[in-house]
């Protein structure tokens, strides 16, 4: 069943959002994390306003 949440469970995300939580990173520390991980093909996304769906 979906239930319209997210599963970040193993994910970089939730790991991302486990550290902030914990007081291990903060926000934009985690922010620039996941960041860095994206491919130039989801930053371009993200510049150029395109929608996932």
């Amino acid at each position: 069943m979906n239930d319209g949440t997210m599963n970040t469970e193993g994910s970089a995300y939730g790991e991302a959002v486990s550290a902030v939580r914990g007081g291990a990173l903060d926000p934009e520390a985690a922010a620039d994390q996941l960041i860095d991980r994206m491919t130039d093909a989801e930053l371009l996304g993200l510049l150029d306003g395109d929608s996932p769906r």
